[in-house]
């Protein structure tokens, strides 16, 4: 049985699937095929288990190469033999060869005939062979995903590939046996191994591996690796459903061929929980956050932290937090000490880093063209986040923090990073209105991801409270809900009982002015629900409507606050912000935070949304919102905006907008993760200009409905001293809105649409550089 002949027509299809590569009869060529064959098709034996049973029968060739253009891939009899027939197809002068491993010709190579002499080429192993094996000249020694091999001649065994194991000791892999082999004669490729009457040799045989430009991940004996980034990430895999949808999801497989070679195994190994690892060390977990002039937020997230470890009564020990001090010089006052000491007697490990002192870990990235070349202290939120990505990947690697590390022997390590005004809480709806209340494990809930669904790369976590956007893009909803409130309040006497209505938080991104897809969000009134316990009287309503209203101009939510509302599904996500479970270390530095600083001075925001965008498009990651709630609540003058500080500044609330709207640009450019021209940056900033301007207008017709129904004369606040001394109150932060309506412009630089545009397409072309830092 020779190799198949292939025509023009599946040549093309073949190489269409390996993203055709540039070919040349070289060993750079031979090299780029060989590496674009291991990066486009999968490694598994679910093929050879779903036959176990049946009698081991070399399948045709030419099945293997439609396999292989459908994306299929398989063990080393269904990826080298068409690889082979390719190579001829091309002009390689090329053969199928033998390899011993643990038996007599048990695996199956390719010889190539270059004018530099014969080489191996191996895309059947599972195993990152980025290039081939030279059978002439002296040995070859490289190292790739972590895997350190070495290919040599020796005197008895011939030719040989060597791996390091841990302890730096060398093991063959396998013995070359260079002359050339009919296909008919691999037949022993498709036979399994007798299994164990426990199952648990047989459980052990089910085998993946696929590889991408970033990672390698491994499926072996009930384990799952992936190194990447110059990290390993190692986790158990001990359910049946997980291993499925790890398959599936990880590795590309059919569901169907899951499903049959699960059947087989599933007969001697019913339980693989019992059969695998029954004991593990529990996750443990590295907070990481940076600080920005807000002391008394991270005081309040660590002090829910301490609470929620004594209700679920969690070690301390498996906690620890970094903490990157962002805030601006203030010299004699450390606002940070009484954190810390708090801190220290709450039994939370707790390292802190000055941003100052760290600023040279970003050099690269500035000379690259990712970061603005000249940063001050507070830096930009991408800044602060490649330099905890810093911080954290030298730890992971090193252990040089005093915090939980993968090699110290204490369990698993996750991170989970997060913004400095959060807590671990959530804020829920009651039948005496909304109540904060502490929620429920979520480091539970965390390990229970992690251990159930290997699949799942980060949790992008949810929020309750203050919606994670600006607050001028919220101005117009809770205006309307302003109006809306007082005109049901103005038709009550104001000792009648206030029963707000139903709430309407179905509609999508109902706290959100720009929200695409439907404007009912704008059209509904969401009915204003007092701090106190109920019953509500009318001029309680008002007064406390009144009072909470003033928090607006400075960045709050009042009427639309996010509620908790548990999720049921895992769903695939960008929506990235300051809560982000990173399950996969190599996650952590998949992809930059890129901060753009304008020919204006003007730095982009959205930093996060771009590193999501980016990561989403690396087939071995996989983002998914889940139930990971937080509470997010901004404090007047905390300084999250400008919009935040107790005395608006105008120029920098246009400075805010423009860096804003700018990154809103920006993630609308990267989301197609393609060559980006300045007419599609030009098309994205006139649909930011249109909202911008309608929320505008919006803003204005609900202040002028306000106004009027506040103004009233015949209202009844108007015969209570106490009442209109809070309309009055009201109206003065309706000035404030007015105000701030002049910053809501956005886009206008005439050069824009080259600038944004020519960034997108940098930053997609330093991705390979910001990943090679790290290895």
């Amino acid at each position: 049985m020779t190799l198949p002949q292939l025509d023009s027509a599946t040549v093309d299809a073949y190489l269409a699937r390996l993203r055709k590569p540039a070919i040349s009869f070289s060993l750079d060529g031979l090299a780029r095929l060989q590496q674009a064959h291991l990066r486009a098709l999968p490694f598994h034996n679910l093929s050879l288990l779903a036959n176990v049973g049946s009698d081991p029968v070399l399948p045709p060739a030419e099945a293997a190469v439609e396999g292989n253009i459908a994306g299929l891939g398989g063990a080393a009899h269904q990826l080298t033999p068409p690889f082979i027939a390719l190579l001829q197809a091309l002009g390689f002068d090329s053969w199928l060869a033998a390899a011993s491993a643990r038996e007599p010709g048990d695996h199956c190579v390719g010889i190539v005939q270059l004018p530099e002499g014969r080489f191996v080429v191996d895309v059947g192993g599972g195993q990152p062979y980025l290039q081939p094996f030279p059978l002439q000249g002296g040995p070859l020694a490289f190292t790739s995903h972590g895997c350190s091999f070495r290919f040599e001649h020796h005197e008895r065994e011939g030719h040989r590939l060597l791996r390091a194991l841990p302890g730096g000791q060398l093991t063959t892999v396998y013995r070359v046996h260079p002359a050339p082999r009919a296909y008919s004669t691999f037949g022993r490729l498709v036979r399994v191994r007798p299994h164990q009457p426990d199952g648990r040799s047989l459980l052990a045989e089910i085998q993946a591996a696929r590889m991408t430009e970033w990672a390698l991940a491994i499926l072996g004996a009930g384990l799952y690796q992936r190194f990447a980034g110059g990290l390993v990430s190692t986790r158990l895999v001990m359910e049946w459903e997980s291993l499925a949808e790890l398959l599936h999801v990880t590795f590309g497989l059919p569901a169907r061929l899951i499903a049959q070679a699960q059947e087989t195994v599933r007969k001697d190994c019913p339980n693989p929980r019992s059969q695998l690892h029954p004991s593990r060390p529990g996750l443990r977990f590295i907070l990481s956050l940076a600080v920005t002039d807000r002391a008394e937020s991270v005081g309040e997230l660590l002090r829910s932290l301490d609470e929620l470890l004594g209700r679920s009564r969690r070690s301390r020990d498996t906690i620890g937090v970094l903490l990157l001090d962002n805030s601006r010089p203030q010299p004699g006052h450390d606002m940070l000490a009484p954190v810390l000491a708090e801190a220290r007697l709450m039994g939370v490990r707790i390292v802190r880093v000055d941003a100052r002192d760290a600023l040279e870990r970003l050099r690269p990235f500035q000379r690259g063209g990712l970061l603005p070349a000249e940063l001050s202290i507070p830096i930009p939120i991408g800044a602060s986040r490649t330099l905890q990505t810093a911080l954290l990947h030298e730890h992971l690697r090193t252990g040089h923090l005093r915090l939980p590390h993968p090699g110290d022997g204490g369990g698993p390590v996750v991170i989970w990073m997060l913004d400095d005004d959060l807590a671990f809480r959530r804020l829920c709806e009651t039948h005496e209105g909304l109540r904060t209340s502490p929620g429920e494990d979520l480091f539970a809930q965390a390990e229970q991801l992690w251990s159930k669904h290997p699949e799942i790369s980060v949790v992008l976590g949810t929020f309750t409270g203050e919606p994670p956007i600006p607050g001028y893009a919220t101005l117009q909803v809770q205006l309307h809900d302003l109006a809306g409130n007082l005109a049901a309040m103005a038709g009550l006497a104001p000792d009648a009982l206030w029963r707000p209505g139903e709430v309407s938080r179905g509609l999508r991104d109902y706290y959100y002015d720009h929200a695409q897809g439907s404007t009912a969000h704008l059209e509904v009134v969401f009915p204003w629900m007092p701090p106190a316990p109920a019953p509500w009287r009318v001029r309680e309503a008002f007064h406390t409507l009144c009072t909470a209203f003033g928090r607006v101009p400075h960045g709050h939510q009042v009427t639309r606050p996010l509620t908790y509302r548990p999720m049921n599904t895992l769903a695939p996500s960008r929506a990235r912000g300051g809560n982000a479970l990173f399950l996969d270390l190599d996650a952590l530095v998949a992809a930059p935070y890129p901060v753009l600083r304008g020919e204006d001075g003007i730095m982009t925001r959205r930093a996060d949304t771009l590193w999501a965008h980016i990561t989403s498009h690396e087939p071995l990651l996989r983002l998914v919102q889940a139930d990971l709630d937080l509470h997010h609540c901004r404090r007047l003058g905390d300084g999250s905006s400008p919009l935040s500080a107790r005395d608006v500044d105008l120029d920098a609330l246009r400075r805010f907008v423009e860096g804003q709207e700018r990154g809103v640009v920006l993630s609308r450019l990267l989301e197609k993760n393609q060559a980006v021209e300045p007419r599609d940056a030009q098309r994205e900033i006139t649909m930011r200009r249109g909202m911008l301007a309608r929320s505008q207008s919006g803003v204005r017709q609900e202040l002028e409905r306000a106004r009027s129904l506040l103004v009233h004369p015949e209202a009844w606040w108007w015969h209570e001293p106490q009442a209109g001394a809070s309309a009055r109150n009201c109206l003065a932060t309706m000035e404030q809105v007015e105000a701030l309506l002049g910053a809501l412009t956005a886009l206008e630089e005439p050069s824009l649409p080259e600038q944004l545009a020519r960034f997108a397409c940098h930053v997609l072309e330093a991705l390979p550089a910001w990943r090679a830092a790290w290895a």
